[in-house]
This record gives C-alpha cells, sequence and structure tokens, in this order.
C-alpha cells in the first residue's frame, strides 16, 4: 500500500560546503550541484530505498520556491539517486533550501478493525 502525506521540512544548503542531511530518519547526500547551459542540475543519494521518500523536491532561494523542470530517480549500486533540473539559472546560489513536497510512504499498512457490538 503506498500513501501521501505532507511534510514542512526543510534543510539549509551552503553549497560550498556540501553536508548531508537526515530526513525521516534517513541521511542524504548532495553529491553535487553543477550547471549547464542555464540549467542548474542538484544530484542527492541515500543508501537503499527508503521506505518513506519525497516526491518531488523543490529549492527556496530567498523565500521563493522554485520547482524543479525535470527528475530522474535511479537506482544505482545500491543508493538511490535523484538528479533535479532547475531552469534559467547563470550560477550556482550560495545559500539555499530544499523543500520535499509530500512524502511517499511504500510499506503495508495495518487496516483499522472496529468492533462494532
Amino acid at each position: 500500500m503506498e500513501a501521501y502525506v505532507f511534510d514542512l521540512f526543510e534543510t539549509q544548503v551552503h553549497t560550498a560546503q556540501l553536508q548531508p542531511f537526515q530526513f525521516n530518519n534517513v541521511t542524504y547526500a548532495i553529491d553535487s550541484i553543477e550547471i549547464e547551459k542555464g540549467i542548474m542540475y542538484l544530484k542527492l543519494s541515500t543508501a537503499g530505498e527508503p521506505e518513506n521518500m519525497p516526491r518531488f523536491w523543490y529549492i527556496d532561494i530567498n523565500n521563493r520556491l522554485i520547482g524543479f523542470n525535470n527528475a530522474t530517480t535511479n537506482y544505482i549500486n545500491g543508493r538511490t539517486v535523484y538528479t533535479l533540473q532547475f531552469e534559467n539559472f547563470e550560477q550556482i546560489p550560495a545559500n539555499l533550501k530544499l523543500v520535499p513536497f509530500t512524502v511517499k510512504i511504500k510499506k503495508q499498512i495495518n487496516p483499522i478493525v472496529l468492533d462494532l457490538h
């Protein structure tokens, strides 16, 4: 069973000094941030395939929420790798916030049984 829930989590990113961060008890690494032909590519990864994972990632720059234009999720060498593309960037911002849109929960959820006697 899959369910979707909203989460207001955000993490501050200093692009000159990329640090891992925790989200839903899972450690994510920011593997790279690059710009090519006006598109900023942000690559995140985590070990394995988490049960609770973001469906979409946004970035917040100067209190402006920016959605990605394209994203891929791959499972490579035992890691889940997200590659996000954001258009119209001339340079990598010094600071940004990563913001997941919703969280996808992939696990068996036990039904609630009501005794109506």
